[in-house]
């Protein structure tokens, strides 16, 4: 996982011109994970984490992990009702 902070590549990328989408791939290409484009677009934009993931998660960008990530947070929710249940016991 990097530690780096990807937040003025982004401006850079935006500043330039470019869109949201081609600033992200920008980024992704240079080594941020989608967890570092999540907290550029925060710290660039001043959004909440929802609003940030959502851009994040809906860009061309990381399209081609959509579908995992969607998998992940189903898999994540189902994970906390089930303990849910069992604390409930």
């Amino acid at each position: 996982m990097s530690s780096r902070d990807f937040s003025h590549d982004l401006l850079r990328h935006l500043r330039n011109g470019e869109d949201i989408d081609s600033s992200l791939s920008k980024i992704r290409t240079e080594g941020a994970t989608i967890i570092d484009s999540i907290k550029a677009i925060r710290t660039v934009r001043g959004c909440d984490l929802r609003e940030a993931k959502q851009l994040a998660h809906d860009s061309r960008a990381w399209a081609d992990l959509k579908e995992q990530h969607a998998r992940l947070h189903e898999d994540l929710d189902r994970l906390a009702q089930e303990l849910d249940r069992e604390d409930e016991q």
